[in-house]
């Protein structure tokens, strides 16, 4: 558990160091981060829980107990999570590299999906390949 922390804390770290040329990176921390509106540039977020309905209009680092993505993110997420959700209307633009207790990617990913999970279920579209080490895979059509 400790690597895992170490492991998140690291990445955000490396987030907000990031290219000084891109937009403003937004640091959110709380018992429970929500993006519902319009977030020009880059999420960067830890919490007890995640909540992405609104847009980003870059990439998100996140580290939650529980993340759900219903709205946009345009380009690649990280996270690091007990139970991680990427609903049916929910859509990265680039990668997904997720490492949580439940994972259910229903939405569309652009680009890789790649996963470290106890338990993964796949119904949405992938754009890339697909890396996964699970306890237990299910790919629906």
């Amino acid at each position: 558990m400790m690597r895992v922390f170490l492991t998140v804390a690291v990445v955000l770290g490396l987030s907000v160091c990031g290219d000084p040329a891109r937009a403003a990176t937004s640091l959110r921390m709380g018992g429970t981060v929500d993006v519902n509106d319009e977030l020009h540039g880059e999420l960067v977020a830890a919490a007890g829980a995640v909540r992405v309905g609104g847009r980003i209009d870059e990439g998100a680092v996140l580290a939650a107990g529980r993340i759900n993505i219903a709205g946009t993110v345009q380009e690649d997420v990280v996270a690091a999570s007990g139970a991680f959700t990427l609903w049916p209307q929910g859509q990265i633009g680039g990668d997904l590299c997720v490492a949580g207790g439940d994972i259910e990617v229903a939405g569309a990913v652009g680009g890789d999906l790649v996963v470290a999970a106890g338990a993964v279920t796949i119904s949405g579209q992938i754009g890339g390949d697909v890396r996964s080490l699970a306890g237990r895979g299910v790919v629906q059509p």
